[in-house]
């Protein structure tokens, strides 16, 4: 819808992905998650094989460790309460004033965060 106001903070397309839908209710600036960031997720289709991604975009996250060598770890992870991890990003492509560290999982239909679904 183009008159949602998340529209406007969501850019049409961030590294193989397009068709990105914000798919927090929040406008306004998110509140700093259990990671100690603040967080948007948008749901998005990647150019490359199709299928429909969920991206988790963090903020302001201070990147110590190789992210590479964490989506391999993350990335081996399977368990049927888990949503897979497929990759792991850093791009300006959300703000071109600042790098954000961008997970990208499988995307799951009604999926809630254990945050969500219990300490709300």
């Amino acid at each position: 819808d183009a008159e949602d106001p998340r529209v406007a903070l969501t850019p049409e397309r961030v590294h193989e992905f397009h068709t990105l839908f914000p798919l927090d209710a929040v406008v306004d600036e998110p509140e700093v998650g259990a990671l100690g960031c603040t967080s948007r997720v948008y749901k998005a289709v990647s150019r490359i094989d199709g299928n429909t991604y969920a991206l988790r975009k963090l903020d302001g996250v201070k990147i110590n460790v190789d992210h590479n060598s964490m989506r391999k770890l993350w990335g081996e992870l399977q368990h049927p309460n888990l949503v897979r991890l497929r990759n792991i990003f850093i791009t300006n492509e959300f703000d071109a004033a600042s790098n954000a560290l961008t997970f990208v999982h499988d995307f799951i239909f009604g999926a809630m965060t254990m945050e969500e679904r219990y300490m709300r």
